[in-house]
């Protein structure tokens, strides 16, 4: 186009007279050679148009989304919160139970080896065939407790148990601690059938309404103690115990086992039992003191026995052999020797009021400083000390020939 290559040539003016083409604005269409960009055509985009972010949005976290667990959020556990086990609920071997209420509990044959029951509530628990070695009974309650074959050798407190109550107890074939101390103890209604209290000091026991069979009581000291019995008590060892004023009336000997080293001194046997009895092995039985009114010696082999200041009074010695015999400061008041072998025996400065000598033999007999002579009964088969018969052994000074 002509008009497109003028725009390339150089203009050369023309006369006046010459017409000059009207000039040509170009635009964007008609430029086909670049050109200098002018500054209103800057392709630098505007800052509205920058990418940079702005501080609302950044991406930073903020504290409220922070994932750092508040103190009320932590996991430790509160020491409140500890599960910890009553050892009352399942008594164990070891375990310390001391204070725990086992009463009325049943617990045959439990391993208590070495629990410390002190001061325990245990009254009337069963523990029949139970384990106590070396467990502390201490303080305990075990009133009305049943310890059947239950050794209590090892049992440590036993001398201290509450008020040394064993009241009600069942206690057959329980064995005692050999010399165990249970001075004053108490062992009211309980049952104590083949239990061991050997060489035990049991001085002032007070055993009421007890159960006693086969009880061994080898070597115990039942200083004044005090027995009342449900039954007869059979087959009772009392080998070389000590029964001194001890209150043990109404027992059948015959049943019971004891010996010359047995000590009845001030015991109180009234009405107690030994007929037919038989002095074992030539061993004699010391009654010094005892209380023995009402007691049957009948048919009794007592020879060498002392009875000095024993209480004799209405005592049955018939038929009895009791030659050697004390009866040295004794009350015999309408004592039985009817037919009774007294030879040597020794009645000096006894009471014989109303005691009746009918054909018993007196040979060799002391009748020294003797009381109430007068109103004994002597007749005509009445050995006199002189071995023989008078009709009346009477000397007629108030003494005995």
């Amino acid at each position: 186009t002509p008009i497109l290559a003028a725009a390339n040539a150089t203009h050369t003016p023309l006369p006046a007279d010459t017409p000059v083409p009207p000039t040509q604005i170009p635009t964007a269409a008609t430029h086909a050679t670049p050109a200098a960009l002018t500054p209103s055509a800057t392709a630098t985009p505007a800052p509205t148009a920058t990418v940079t972010l702005t501080p609302t949005i950044t991406a930073t976290p903020t504290t409220t989304a922070t994932a750092t667990l508040s103190p009320t959020a932590t996991s430790t556990h509160i020491p409140t919160a500890t599960a910890t086990p009553d050892p009352c609920a399942k008594p164990r071997a070891g375990a310390d139970l001391r204070n725990c209420d086992l009463s009325d509990k049943n617990m045959p044959a439990i391993d208590l080896a070495g629990a410390n029951l002190a001061n325990a509530n245990l009254a009337n628990a069963n523990l029949k065939d139970a384990k106590l070695d070396n467990a502390t009974l201490a303080g305990a309650n075990i009133a009305g407790i049943v310890l059947t074959n239950v050794d209590l050798r090892k049992t440590i407190g036993l001398e201290s148990v509450a008020r040394l109550s064993f009241n009600d107890a069942a206690l057959q074939n329980t064995r005692f601690p050999d010399r165990i101390n249970l001075a004053g103890a108490n062992f009211n209604n309980a049952d104590l059938s083949r239990a061991a209290f050997i060489n035990a000091n049991l001085t002032g026991a007070k055993f009421t309404e007890v159960q006693i069979y086969r009880t061994d009581f080898t070597g115990a000291n039942l200083t004044d103690a005090t027995f009342s019995f449900k039954k007869t008590p059979d087959e009772t060892i009392l080998n070389g115990a000590t029964l001194k004023e001890t209150r043990f009336r109404g027992v059948n000997f015959n049943e019971i086992k004891y010996d010359g080293n047995t000590d009845f001194r001030g015991a109180d046997l009234r009405n107690a039992y030994f007929f037919n009895y038989r002095n074992r092995d030539g061993q004699k039985l010391n009654l010094t003191g005892a209380a023995l009114q009402n007691a049957n010696f009948e048919d009794a082999n007592l020879q060498g026995s002392a009875f000095v200041g024993a209480n004799l009074e209405d005592a049955n010695m018939t038929d009895a052999r009791m030659q050697g015999a004390n009866f040295t400061n004794s009350k015999l008041r309408d004592a039985n020797f009817y037919r009774a072998l007294l030879n040597n025996a020794i009645f000096n400065n006894a009471n014989i009021y109303g005691a009746d000598f009918s054909r018993a033999d007196l040979t060799g007999a002391s009748f020294a400083g003797v009381r109430n002579a007068n109103e004994a009964v002597f007749d005509s088969d009445t050995t006199c000390t002189d071995g023989i018969k008078h009709g009346d052994c009477h000397n007629g000074s108030g003494g005995v020939r």
